[in-house]
């Protein structure tokens, strides 16, 4: 809850912030999944730790299974301090899937049995231009609005939760040739381009959609992603990965709630959140708080690209490469090149023009001729040109 200070508390002095005064209990984490992607499927066990302390506490060397309804189990092993992982396998829709584990210390814990939901596909990503209130910059930022339509014939699937993988591309202005090596004033040709990078970013926020009421069973113009014309993201070639996770209500109602308590502005008026359960407990002692989730979801995705002079001239302006480069680029002679690297160490040489007496060394600042840099010069499998 906020607690709005008095006047006279405001203007006293400040009193040092006691860490041993925060009340503290260790208490079992759980992040977990099942999908019916053929894949290795993981379990995550860690305990809370205290405000003062940075480092995680893995739960190691636990017995970690999932169990389906027909008994069939599925052993995970551990992988890294408390991560762990199962053989390949997809999870079967309409078949229920029960987390199990037990510590070295012999406490038995168990989720409730959850029922997979196959996802119906992913109908349509596209865009549309938008300005949105902005934190950062203290006024509304035009972008671009990504947004998916779904729907489902048979009503099976009815909530679900969404995360988004983008990638763009980088054109630096001006593409070093040339490796320069400052310790003896030698430059040769690059085996590897650094002129084209790639870079990615994901989701970090809860995304949900539910069909509950809908009679068309039928979601449309859910909002994925902004991307602000701020940033240099659809400057070039972009492309967006979404992927729509199929969950039973329960679930959906424990990530429902989780959003609410993240996106609490915190005023007094607030509901207060308290603590949200989820859906472990220990076998023999329900009453002891256990934290997280075991999720059971159908997975669908769809992968859409988005070229600027084609597909997004006309919705806005092109964003700004992100560093100025503009008259960055020196022109000079061979044996200046030393004189500039010494007066800035972040050059790269551009070009050899092949001409010793006159001016044919092109020099640029690193930021806008070697984008390795920053990001990668490795194309992604999925990309397509």
């Amino acid at each position: 809850m906020l607690f709005i200070a008095p006047l006279w508390l405001l203007t006293s002095c400040v009193k040092p912030f006691d860490y041993e005064s925060v009340s503290y209990e260790k208490l079992i984490v759980v992040d977990g999944s099942v999908t019916d992607v053929e894949k290795p499927h993981r379990v995550k066990l860690q305990y809370t730790y205290p405000i003062n302390q940075n480092s995680i506490m893995p739960i190691q060397n636990a017995t970690v299974w999932v169990q389906d309804g027909k008994g069939n189990r599925y052993p995970f092993m551990e992988s890294e301090k408390g991560e762990y992982l199962s053989a390949p396998f997809a999870g079967i829709s309409g078949e229920s899937y029960q987390l199990h584990f037990t510590t070295t210390d012999g406490k038995v814990y168990e989720s409730s049995a959850v029922t997979l939901k196959k996802s119906p596909p992913i109908d349509s990503i596209y865009n549309r231009y938008a300005e949105l209130p902005s934190d950062e910059l203290h006024r509304n930022e035009g972008g671009l609005q990504f947004f998916i339509d779904t729907h489902d014939d048979k009503g099976e699937a009815r909530h679900f939760r969404y995360e988004w993988e983008d990638t763009y591309l980088i054109r630096v202005p001006y593409p070093s040739n040339f490796h320069y090596y400052p310790e003896n004033n030698t430059w040769e040709m690059r085996e590897e381009q650094v002129g084209t990078c790639y870079t990615s970013s994901q989701s970090t926020r809860i995304i949900l959609g539910n069909m509950q009421g809908k009679s068309q069973n039928r979601l449309a113009e859910v909002p994925i992603h902004f991307v602000s014309q701020e940033n240099p993201t659809l400057r070039n070639r972009y492309t967006i990965l979404i992927r729509q996770y199929s969950l039973d209500e329960n679930t959906y109602n424990y990530y429902k709630k989780i959003k609410e308590s993240i996106e609490s502005g915190g005023s007094l008026f607030d509901k207060q959140q308290g603590s949200i359960p989820g859906n472990i407990e220990r076998t023999d002692n329900p009453r002891e708080p256990v934290l997280g989730y075991f999720e059971v979801a159908g997975i669908t995705e769809m992968r859409t690209f988005f070229d600027y002079t084609r597909d997004l001239k006309d919705k806005l302006k092109k964003p700004v490469f992100p560093y100025y480069c503009r008259d960055q680029l020196i022109l000079t002679t061979n044996d200046s090149v030393a004189y500039y690297y010494n007066q800035n160490r972040t050059l790269v040489v551009v070009n050899d023009l092949g001409m010793p007496f006159e001016p044919s060394m092109e020099l640029a600042p690193r930021e806008c001729a070697d984008c390795s840099y920053y990001a990668s010069t490795k194309k992604p499998d999925f990309w397509v040109d």
